[in-house]
């Protein structure tokens, strides 16, 4: 999650064969597909995995690694005071919560524990049997929380992450220290739900992801598709664009064991193109940023974040209001206001955005434009593209060719639209969708705090 930015979250998969549609949120209706619900405005996306015989639904999350549920009799605490205890209802997680079952197996000498942007959630490790899309791992890795300060969305009781598996939050120890130093440094890495169902061989390393947005005034409903070894049915072009995975340069060796290595779905931006005036602008500065199906914003560099909420029709204007929390590098607009025309080029190819993207309604008839600028924090700068972008694509996020490929849907923007506001916008994001670092950028800017404390 980033300064002001969203916990990244879920994407799960589970199929029966190597090419396995997970339509985003109903129950599977035949092996290997899984639907998923679109909540809080469209930006949470939550899927069903079961623990055993027990199902529930989980966020998903292309930002972060670990699979984990909530357990019976969970505690929530304060995020910022983990000594008072709080209500259950406090950490708004679904009434689901996971019984230890029979087939569950605690790895001893091992606890659970990760750090996210606005508090953490901590238990036991095991093995499980799960299962997601039709698709059983026997002997998953999992996190069964116990104690948590981060938030649900109402619906769903934990998260299922799609990540790289040097993300993963187990411990050494039968206790985890309840500081960020440990938490963020003291990881024992084991594979992730998705990595083993590709190197068992039963999905194609590689998974795709299709969200939708809802219509105005509606909080949750259908939220797309998750395809493992294959494309979702949606209308898209039969151009893909390719970028390579790479290594975030931002992220210190000393947060993974002081190696080098890829930790997230990171690319090159090429260039943002934008309308100001009627007039389209193209600064051609590249950078990197991390692709996040958890996090409903794109976060750019500030000269360019801070360009394109001028161009809005009232402009946006960066937040200062206690209302929302002074979060730095959120954007307050208009909730009828009329957005520019704004594309990412990524691999030579431009994916502009539909104009409903652009605005996210906050409650309160508080809307926040969701084109955010990075705020460098201990140093750190990490841009995303988050829901506002993954909307307007087909996102192919590949392991075995470590590359990510994107096709614009046939409902994105185009370079010559309008962009007509989604106005009136009622239906409420949420104020735990803002403020909130993902997982791993909360995790590098607490580590280079910690590193040069």
């Amino acid at each position: 999650m980033y300064s002001f930015c969203l916990l990244a979250f879920v994407i799960f998969t589970c199929a029966a064969s190597a090419s396995t549609i997970l339509p985003l949120r109903r129950r599977a209706q035949s092996s290997g597909a899984a639907q998923l619900t679109a909540t809080q405005a469209a930006t949470v996306f939550d899927v069903e995995v079961k623990f055993g015989n027990q199902s529930f639904l989980l966020e998903l999350d292309t930002g972060s690694s670990d699979t984990w549920v909530v357990q019976t009799g969970y505690e929530c605490f304060n995020a910022t005071d983990d000594t008072q205890q709080l209500p259950q209802q406090a950490c708004t997680y679904a009434n689901a919560t996971y019984d230890i079952s029979p087939t569950f197996e605690q790895i001893q000498n091992q606890t659970f524990g990760v750090q996210y942007g606005v508090g953490i959630a901590t238990g036991l490790v095991g093995y499980e049997e799960v299962t997601l899309g039709g698709i059983t791992i026997q002997r998953q890795e999992v996190g069964i929380v116990n104690k948590a300060t981060n938030p649900g969305d109402g619906i769903n009781s934990g998260v299922v992450g799609f990540g790289h598996p040097s993300l993963t939050s187990a411990h050494p120890g039968p206790n985890v220290a309840n500081d960020s130093e440990f938490l963020l440094f003291d990881r024992i890495s084991y594979n992730t739900l998705f990595a083993n169902m590709y190197e068992q061989g039963l999905v194609d390393p590689y998974f795709s992801l299709a969200i939708e947005r809802l219509p105005h005034n509606v909080s949750s409903g259908p939220g797309g598709y998750l395809a493992l070894g294959s494309l979702p049915p949606v209308a898209h072009n039969s151009t893909f664009a390719k970028a390579p995975v790479e290594i975030t340069k931002t992220i210190p060796v000393s947060f993974t064991n002081g190696t080098e290595e890829i930790t997230e779905w990171t690319l090159t931006v090429d260039s943002i193109i934008y309308s100001s005036n009627r007039s389209l602008y193209t600064n051609s500065t590249p950078f990197q940023a991390v692709v996040d199906s958890g996090n409903p914003f794109n976060i750019l560099p500030p000269e360019i974040a801070d360009a394109i909420n001028k161009a809005f029709s009232p402009p946006a204007v960066t937040d200062t209001s206690a209302q929302i929390g002074s979060e730095q590098g959120v954007y307050v607009v208009e909730c009828n206001a009329i957005p520019p025309t704004f594309g990412v080029t990524i691999g030579g190819q431009t994916f502009y955005h539909n104009g409903q993207d652009l605005i996210l309604p906050y409650g309160n008839n508080i809307c926040l434009s969701t084109i955010g600028a990075v705020v460098p924090t201990a140093g750190i700068s990490l841009p995303f593209l988050g829901d506002a972008f993954l909307k307007n694509v087909v996102a192919v996020f590949d392991f075995g060719k470590n590359e990510m490929r994107f096709a614009a849907r046939n409902d994105s923007g185009t370079p010559t639209s309008n962009n007509p506001s989604a106005t009136p916008i009622m239906a409420n994001a949420g104020k735990n969708r803002v403020g909130r670092l993902s997982g791993l950028a909360a995790a590098v800017a607490l580590a280079m705090i910690l590193l040069v404390a």
